[in-house]
C-alpha cells in the first residue's frame, strides 16, 4: 500500500525565526516518515516545489540538500532526487519505538491477569531483542472531537514507526478507534482478531491444529457424542463490533467441522449456548441432564467457560472425568497444579510474531502475502479427559 508524498499538506511560516528551508527539510522528513514502506519515489523538481509554496528556489534547493545528507534522499540522475531504499532505517536510528494500544489501563490489566498481558510479554520481549522501546497507550475518550482524535494520531504518526492493537474498548461507536485504524499512514497489526480495513493486518491462533489432535484423542478414548458451550448465542455467531471479529468466535465452527470429520456426533442437542457465567451453565445443563441430552464430552470455548462446567457438572452429582470429560481452550494457567485438559494457545508468540509483522510492515508494506499470520496450537492433555467408562454411557 504505497503512499505518495503530499507536497500540498507543506505549510512554511514565514514570521517564523527557523529558517525556510531548515521547517521545509522538516516538512518533507515527516512526509517521508509516514509512507507505508521504503520507496523509490521521484521527488517534485525544487522549480514546481518552490512555486507551489511561493519561496524562493534555493529554498527548496537547501531542503533538499539537508535531506541528501542525512540519506533520506538519493541522488538518481543529476536532476532527479528519489526517496533513499534506506529512509526507514535512518528515521529511527537510533532510538524507533512502536506503541501497544491497550483497551483498559494497564494497571488493571495486571490485576485482572487479563489474556492480554500474555501477549504483551511476546511483544516486548521481541521488540527489547531488536533495541525498540514499547509504549502502552490508551486512545482519547469516546466523546472526544475529531480534531482532537486527529491530533493524537498525528502525534503517534511522528514518533512511532507502528502500533499494535490489542482487542477494544467494547463500547461502538468508538470513534477513537475507527479514526486510527482507518489511518493508512501508520503500520499496524492486531492480535486475535480480523480487522475490517484493509490496512490493518492480523496475527492470531489457528485452532485446527489443536483441534485435530484433539480430535484424535476423543476418538481413541471411545468418545462418540461432543457438546459444545459457548457464550454466544450460537456456532457462529460474530458479536457486534463493526471494526473488527474476535477469532474466538469462528472457533467453535471450526472446532466443529473437525469432530464431524472424525465422524463424532455432534448433534445439536448436545451444545449449550449463551453460557456467560456459571449460573447459566448450571441452568442449561440442568435441563440437558432433565432431556437426556449430554454428551461424553464437553468442548468449551476457554478455560474460563471449562471451569464453570466442571464446577456446574459436579454440583449436578456428575464427575469429572468418571461421568464426562471437559476439555478448555486458551492454556494461560498451564501448570503441574491444573487439571485441565485444554487446546493451548501461543500467547507469547502470538505477541512476538505480531512485532515482526508489524516490522515487515514499515519495512515493505502490507501484501496479501503478509496481511495475516495463524500460530499453531497444540493439545495439552490432563486429568479432565479420559476414556469413556460409565455405565450411563454405555450402548
Amino acid at each position: 500500500m504505497r503512499q505518495q508524498l503530499k507536497y500540498t499538506e507543506i505549510s512554511l511560516d514565514k514570521e517564523n525565526s527557523e529558517p525556510l528551508y531548515l521547517q521545509l527539510a522538516g516538512a518533507l522528513r515527516r512526509q517521508i516518515g509516514m509512507t507505508c514502506l521504503n520507496s523509490n519515489e521521484r521527488m517534485i523538481s525544487e522549480r514546481k516545489l518552490s512555486e507551489q509554496l511561493g519561496v524562493d528556489r534555493t529554498t527548496v534547493n537547501k531542503a533538499y540538500a539537508e535531506l541528501l545528507k542525512e540519506g533520506l534522499l538519493a541522488r538518481h540522475t543529476p536532476k532527479t532526487l528519489r526517496i533513499s531504499p534506506e529512509c526507514r532505517r535512518k528515521l529511527v536510528a537510533p532510538f524507533p519505538n512502536i506503541g501497544i494500544i491497550i483497551p483498559q489501563q494497564f494497571s488493571s490489566l495486571i490485576e485482572t491477569n487479563s489474556l492480554s498481558l500474555h501477549y504483551i510479554k511476546g511483544i516486548i520481549d521481541s521488540a527489547a531483542a531488536r533495541h525498540i522501546s514499547t509504549i502502552m497507550i490508551q486512545l482519547p475518550d469516546f466523546n472526544a472531537s475529531y480534531a482532537e482524535i486527529d491530533r493524537f494520531i498525528e502525534e503517534l504518526a511522528k514518533r512511532l514507526i507502528g502500533v499494535i492493537h490489542i482487542g477494544g474498548r467494547s463500547v461502538y461507536p468508538d470513534r477513537p478507534l475507527e479514526r486510527l485504524m482507518k489511518f493508512e499512514k501508520l503500520p499496524q497489526v492486531m492480535i486475535s482478531a480480523y480487522p475490517h480495513f484493509p490496512n490493518v493486518g492480523t496475527v492470531t491462533a489457528d485452532p485446527s491444529s489443536g483441534g485435530y489432535a484433539l480430535a484424535e484423542q476423543i476418538q481413541s478414548l471411545g468418545h462418540k457424542k461432543v457438546g459444545i458451550i459457548h457464550y454466544m448465542s450460537s456456532i457462529d455467531a460474530e458479536g457486534s463490533d463493526s471494526y473488527f471479529v474476535y477469532e474466538v468466535y469462528s472457533r467453535p465452527g471450526k472446532l466443529l467441522q473437525i469432530f464431524e470429520k472424525y465422524g463424532l456426533d455432534c448433534e445439536d442437542r448436545f451444545h449449550c449456548f449463551g453460557c456467560r457465567n456459571f449460573s447459566s451453565i448450571l441452568k442449561t445443563l440442568k435441563r440437558k441432564m432433565k432431556e437426556g441430552n449430554l454428551p461424553t464430552v464437553y468442548w468449551c470455548v476457554n478455560d474460563e467457560t471449562a471451569h464453570w462446567t466442571i464446577d456446574a457438572l459436579t454440583e449436578l452429582g456428575l464427575k469429572v472425568p468418571g461421568d464426562i470429560s471437559v476439555i478448555g481452550y486458551d492454556g494461560v494457567s498451564i501448570t503441574s497444579e491444573e487439571n485441565l485438559t485444554t487446546i493451548s494457545l501461543p500467547f507469547y508468540g502470538i505477541g512476538c510474531k505480531a512485532l515482526n509483522l508489524l516490522l515487515d510492515y514499515y519495512e515493505n508494506g502490507k501484501t496479501e502475502r503478509n496481511s495475516h499470520v495463524e500460530i499453531a496450537t497444540s493439545l495439552v492433555v490432563k486429568k479432565t479427559l479420559s476414556r469413556v467408562k460409565h455405565k450411563l454411557w454405555k450402548g
